[in-house]
C-alpha cells in the first residue's frame, strides 16, 4: 500500500508544474461549438478580432505585446475551411511558412483521430524581422469551421541542429495541446 501511495505521490509532484502552468482555460464560442484551451495564468488577451472569414484571439505574457513578443498562443477559426482536412490544412500553412523563412522545417505528427492533426515547424530566421520562430500548431476540424490553435516562440535565429528551446519545453508543449478540447 505504501509503495502505491509513493507512486501517486511522485505522479503528483511530476504532473503539478505542467497542471499550474496550464491553470487558466479559455473559452472561445462559435456558433453552437466551443473551443476550450489552456492559458498560463500569467497571460493576457492581448489581440482579438473577427470577420465573415476569420476569428483570431491572441496571449501573452503579461508585460509583452502582439509587437514583441518572445512567447504567444495564437487561436484562429475559419469557417470557409469547415471542408478542408487538418493535415491538408497544415501542409498548406507549412508551404506559405518557407516562403518567408531562411531555412524552415516542419514536422507533421498525426493523431489517431481524424480530426485533428499537430505540427512542429521551425523557421530559423523569419525574413521580415530577421528573429526564429519555432510554433506548435494544432489544426482541429470541428462542425462548423477549422480550429487552429498555435503555441509561438521567438527569439535570435537558431540553426536546426542547435535548437533554442529544452525537451521540457517540448513536452510542455505537447501537453498543452493534448488539453485543446473541442465540443
Amino acid at each position: 500500500m505504501r509503495t502505491l501511495a509513493r507512486f501517486f505521490i511522485i505522479l503528483l509532484c511530476l504532473m503539478l508544474p505542467t497542471y499550474l502552468a496550464y491553470a487558466d482555460v479559455k473559452k472561445i464560442q462559435f456558433r453552437d461549438e466551443t473551443l476550450s484551451l489552456p492559458v498560463p495564468d500569467s497571460w493576457v488577451l492581448a489581440y482579438q478580432a473577427q470577420n465573415d472569414s476569420e476569428v483570431i484571439r491572441e496571449f501573452i505574457p503579461h508585460g509583452q505585446t502582439v509587437e514583441k513578443w518572445t512567447d504567444m498562443i495564437t487561436v484562429q477559426i475559419f469557417p470557409r475551411l469547415v471542408l478542408v482536412q487538418p493535415e491538408e490544412f497544415l501542409k498548406k500553412i507549412g508551404e506559405e511558412s518557407q516562403k518567408v523563412c531562411t531555412d524552415f522545417r516542419i514536422k507533421i505528427y498525426p493523431i489517431a483521430r481524424t480530426d485533428r492533426v499537430t505540427a512542429l515547424q521551425y523557421c530559423t530566421k523569419y525574413n521580415k524581422t530577421g528573429l526564429g520562430e519555432i510554433t506548435m500548431l494544432l489544426a482541429i476540424k470541428g462542425k462548423n469551421a477549422m480550429y487552429v490553435v498555435q503555441r509561438a516562440w521567438r527569439g535570435a535565429e537558431f540553426k536546426l541542429d542547435k535548437l533554442p528551446y529544452t525537451e521540457q519545453d517540448s513536452k510542455q508543449w505537447f501537453d498543452m495541446m493534448e488539453k485543446v478540447q473541442l465540443n
